[in-house]
């Protein structure tokens, strides 16, 4: 069985293995937190020896079982946002750029790509400053 954790919502999910025959499994169910899930699941033969692949792309959060054959092929568990994407936003924050305009009291953090992180509204006089992200 093969297991993946912290899959992000709506990224595809492809899962190799090897199983008995060609032809996608009778029993071939996607299961999601335990009931069974309509989102479609397409498989492809890579090879005489039963290598294979089962891909779907997962919508909602929570933790899908693969199951075929008789068993189970493998559990995922699909997160809002997966560590890596706040690991980004991290590095983004410390390393990328900010811009304040101040006629309108708006600084905006910028990405190191370039693309707009987080917008907020900065409050400053001669005592003291701070930040209210919008």
């Amino acid at each position: 069985m093969i297991h993946y954790y912290n899959i992000q919502a709506n990224t595809p999910v492809v899962i190799t293995t090897v199983i008995t025959g060609t032809t996608v499994p009778g029993d071939l169910l996607l299961l999601l937190n335990g009931s069974i899930n309509s989102t479609v699941v397409t498989f492809s033969n890579l090879n005489s020896a039963g290598l294979c692949t089962f891909s779907f792309t997962p919508v909602s959060t929570g933790v899908y079982t693969l199951f075929g054959q008789g068993t189970i092929i493998s559990t995922i568990e699909v997160v809002t946002k997966a560590p890596l994407t706040y690991l980004k936003n991290i590095e983004d924050e410390s390393l990328g750029s900010w811009q304040w305009d101040k006629t309108t009291g708006i600084m905006s953090m910028i990405r190191q790509d370039g693309t707009p992180l987080a917008q907020f509204n900065i409050l400053d006089n001669l005592t003291t400053s701070s930040r209210e992200r919008i």
